[in-house]
């Protein structure tokens, strides 16, 4: 079931503002380097009792990783907000960890993420454009 237990494997919990956009990233060390964010150790998972906030779901960077296209489609198609970065992002890796040791700017890797957050109909389209990468 989707609520059992994995409300308990979220990283960064108590940190949050519930009131600012929450960045869902899959690993510990991403939500580490970006602002408001928190890792849920896993990337099926819902961050469930955020209903009123807006909460983006960053997941690795990986387009030809066909688990990773489902769940970004299954997001998106639950209504939730999905973050799919620039283009530019695959020549550095696939997650916030590997953007940072290449030297890529945080705060320039928060505002994409922000920039690039899309739902709904949007978020089914540039999935499917991010997939064929």
């Amino acid at each position: 079931r989707d609520d059992c237990l994995y409300d308990q494997v979220i990283w960064g919990l108590n940190l949050i503002d519930k009131t600012r956009p929450i960045i869902c990233c899959e690993g510990i060390f991403d939500a580490l380097f970006l602002d408001n964010s928190l890792a849920m150790l896993t990337s099926v998972k819902i961050l469930r009792g955020y209903e009123n906030s807006r909460v983006i779901y960053l997941l690795d960077n990986e387009p030809r990783n066909k688990e990773i296209v489902k769940i970004a489609e299954n997001h998106a198609n639950a209504g939730r907000t999905i973050s799919i970065l620039p283009e530019k992002y695959l020549e550095y890796g696939k997650d916030i960890n590997d953007f940072v040791k290449k030297g890529i700017d945080v705060q320039q890797i928060q505002k994409d993420i922000l920039l690039y957050s899309y739902s709904g109909p949007r978020a089914i389209l540039e999935i499917h454009k991010w997939k064929k990468v």
